[in-house]
Formats: structure tokens, sequence, C-alpha cells
């Protein structure tokens, strides 16, 4: 494209595209005529530019952001820029939405004299809490999610209760009649279907890129969905006669685990399975017990990564899956990890 056509379909002017060229962040090729000549890389280049804008950042900001290592794939990778740009916006202004709604109330509940002696606390809420610039949680996220990669593939070789239990879910899933379709949520780098045939009908969810790219590459012939199963939509996706998840549910938090089993039975079909595999207790007393001996053996690293987990509690999901009115099965194995059956 020339500029004129880019300044059309991107709605920018060439004041700002020469700007954006006087500090590196786009270098446009020149024809012949010494006219510039935009690829669909420049153009993609300025669409992230402009949103990244629209969203607050400034072009040193920006410049920060377009600097750091891409992928494999540059098209996806400008795109999912853009996505955790507006969920890192979407969670800042939800902060700054509380904090109004905080000190509202505070004013209302007080009149002119009382706020006026207690101006500092009504007015705490919005000191800086000396958080990340956004870029930094961007990079931080995608770096996060690298290393995620890197553990999961270090963890199935290395961890002998991980891959015995990968090993018993990828039998059980084997042993199934064909013809079944399946969703596997969170799905990791799908250790779990590597052997399974290329004409499976099975659709992965998981809200890492990094993780998605590292999948594909274990097995192309699946279909991948970048989403989150506590917030996705749910009429906009298929219902699977078999829904799947592995050493998923104890890295989301007790608040929102519910709501997230409650829509992977949703996105089953009626007389379907759900399969959850992963770290749990039987009950909190069990936690409890396991904690205490692990501090007094002084493991503390250890204690330390299980307290940032959110292990099921078996006492509390079997209970809560009679409560929506389903069938349940449990099986424990070893180190904490038990399996979980429910028939829709």
């Amino acid at each position: 494209m020339n500029t004129k056509e880019v300044c059309k379909q991107l709605s920018v002017t060439p004041k700002m595209l020469r700007v954006y060229e006087s500090l590196n962040l786009i270098r446009i090729e020149r024809g012949e005529n010494n006219y510039r000549n935009y690829s669909i890389d420049d153009i993609l280049q300025i669409q992230i530019i402009v949103t990244l804008r629209e969203l607050g950042f400034s072009l040193k900001e920006i410049k920060s952001i377009l600097d750091f290592k891409k992928t494999e794939n540059d098209y996806l990778y400008h795109f999912y820029l853009q996505l955790k740009a507006i969920e890192s916006k979407i969670t800042e202004l939800i902060k700054i939405k509380k904090k109004l709604n905080a000190t509202i109330n505070k004013f209302l509940n007080n009149d002119r004299e009382q706020i006026q002696m207690n101006a500092n606390s009504f007015f705490a809420n919005f000191k800086s809490d000396n958080e990340s610039k956004l870029y930094d949680k961007i990079i931080n996220r995608w770096n996060f999610d690298q290393m995620a990669v890197d553990y999961v593939n270090r963890f199935h070789k290395e961890d002998q209760v991980y891959f015995d239990t990968i090993m018993a879910l990828r039998n059980l899933i084997a042993k199934m009649p064909s013809g079944k379709s399946y969703l596997d949520v969170g799905g990791g780098t799908c250790h779990i279907w590597s052997d399974f045939r290329r004409d499976t009908n099975l659709t992965v969810i998981d809200n890492s890129l990094q993780m998605i790219f590292a999948a594909k590459k274990n097995i192309p012939w699946a279909t991948f969905i970048l989403e989150d199963i506590i917030t996705l939509d749910k009429n906009k996706l298929n219902t699977y006669d078999v829904v799947v998840s592995s050493f998923t549910l104890h890295h989301i938090s007790y608040e929102h685990q519910g709501n997230a089993i409650r829509n992977m039975i949703d996105l089953c079909k009626e007389k379907g399975m759900i399969i959850i595999f992963d770290k749990s207790y039987r009950n909190e007393a069990e936690k409890e017990r396991i904690e205490k001996n692990l501090a007094d053996q002084g493991k503390h690293e250890v204690l330390e990564t299980i307290r940032s987990e959110f292990y099921l509690i078996e006492e509390n999901i079997t209970p809560f899956i009679h409560y929506l009115g389903y069938e349940i099965k449990t099986l424990s194995f070893e180190n904490q990890v038990w399996g979980f059956m429910i028939q829709k």
C-alpha cells in the first residue's frame, strides 16, 4: 500500500506515520520512485502502534514492547500482544473503578466537615501502589508463559507421578469408543494426545499462546483455541462428547474453580463425560497435615510452591457436582493426584 491507502485503512495521518518512522517504530521500504511502499508487516506494525496509543501507552513504552523478542509467528504475535494489552488495560480500569466506587461510598456516608477532617483517608485509594507498567506486565507474562512451557516439558520427563497420571488418562481415553469428539481444557503441551490418530476429533483450549505453539508441534492435526475457561463465551463454542482437563484447575483460584467446572460441564454434550485429573487433597484436614509435615521437615520451598497453588479438595468437589445434579466417580493416585469423572 502507499501512504494514502494506509492512512485511510488505519485512520492515521501522514504526520503520525512520519513520527513513527523517525522513532524507528516502523521502517518502510521505498520504491524506485522513492515513494513509501507499505508491506503487510508494516501495516500490522502500524496497527499495533495505533491500538497501544489508544490504550494510553507512550511511544517510548510502545518501542519497548515492539523491541521485545518476537515469536516464530510474527502475525499471531501482533494480535496476541494487542489482546494482552487490552486485557491489562481492562484490569487496570477495573481497579480504578473499584477505587472510585469506594471513595464515592465514603463521601455518601460522611458530611463535608468529616470529609475535610479526614481528607488523607478519603483520598488514600488513589495513591500509587507502585505497580509495574502495563508494558512490563505484558512482557513479564510472555516470559512467564515461555517458562511454563519449559517447565511442563521438563515435568513430563522428570516427574514420575505426573508421567504416570498422564499415561493413565491417555489409556482411559484410548479405551473409549471411536468417533467421539474431545475438548482438552488447558491442554498445555498436549503430551496426552501425542500417540492418538491424526483423525481424532480434538479441540484444545489454552489461554497461553506460547503453550499453544508448543502443543501444535506435538499434535499439529488438532484444532486450537486461545481462550480462558473462566471467561470464555460458551455460545461461540461447540459441545463435545468428552471434556478433559489435566493439571489445570489447581492453577485457578478457589473463587473461580467452580465457574471453570460449570463451563466444562456446559461444553459437554448430554450423556457425555467430563474427566478431571489434578492435584488434590481429600479434605482440609489432609491439606493442613501435609503442610505441617513439610514445615516440620524444613521443606519451605516445596511448602511455598504448594501454598501458591489451589489444590482441589475432594470433599468439596464431590458435593458440588451432586448439587449441580450430576454423578461423579473419584480415583485416588499418588502424591495428592485425584481423578474426577463426571457423567452428564
